[in-house]
C-alpha cells in the first residue's frame, strides 16, 4: 500500500485523502444545491406574491367595468324610454295613463334588471379572480415557508459528517 503518514498504528493512505477530498467536495456540492434550492423557493414565493398582486387589481377592475357597462346600459335604457315617450306623444297618445305607462315602466324595469345583471356578474368574475390571488398567496406562503426550512449550511455539514463517518469507519477495520 502507498502510506503517507503512518500514526500510531493508524495508517492514512492515498485512498484515505482522496476519500476526504471527496466527502467535502459532496458535502460542498450538497450546500451549494440546498442553497439553490432555497433560492428557487425565494423566488417562487416572490412571483406567485406578485401575480396575486395583479389579480387583486384585476378584481378591482371587473367591479369598475361592471359599473362603468351597469351606468352605459342605464343611460341606453333611459334613451329607449324617451323615444318611447316622443313616439307615443306624437302619435297623439295619453302618456299619462294605461298602456303607455304600462310600456315606459316596463321598460324601465327591464333597465334596471339589466343593470343589475352586469353588475352581478362583474362581482361574481372579481370573486373568482379574488379566489385565485388567495390561491397565489397560499402558493407563495408555502413557497416562503419551503425557502425558510432549508439550511445549506447544515445540509453541507450533515453530508460531510456522513462521509467522513465512513472514511473513520475504514480506518477503524
Amino acid at each position: 500500500m502507498c502510506e503517507l503518514i503512518t500514526i500510531g498504528t493508524a495508517v492514512i493512505t492515498v485512498m484515505d485523502v482522496v476519500a476526504v477530498a471527496g466527502t467535502v467536495m459532496a458535502a460542498t456540492s450538497a450546500m451549494n444545491q440546498a442553497s439553490a434550492q432555497k433560492d428557487q423557493f425565494a423566488y417562487q414565493s416572490a412571483v406567485e406574491s406578485n401575480k396575486a398582486i395583479v389579480r387583486d387589481r384585476q378584481a378591482v377592475d371587473a367591479i369598475e367595468r361592471g359599473e362603468e357597462d351597469a351606468r352605459t346600459k342605464k343611460a341606453q335604457i333611459k334613451t329607449i324610454g324617451s323615444r318611447q315617450l316622443v313616439t307615443l306623444a306624437g302619435q297623439g297618445g295619453d302618456v299619462t295613463t294605461g298602456s303607455s305607462v304600462d310600456l315606459l315602466a316596463e321598460t324601465k324595469e327591464f333597465g334596471k334588471l339589466e343593470e343589475q345583471k352586469i353588475r352581478n356578474n362583474a362581482a361574481r368574475d372579481a370573486n373568482s379572480i379574488r379566489a385565485d390571488a388567495t390561491n397565489m398567496r397560499a402558493d407563495a406562503q408555502a413557497a416562503k415557508s419551503a425557502s425558510q426550512q432549508i439550511n445549506p449550511l447544515l445540509v453541507g455539514a450533515a453530508t460531510g459528517l456522513q462521509g467522513l463517518g465512513n472514511v473513520g469507519s475504514k480506518w477503524y477495520t
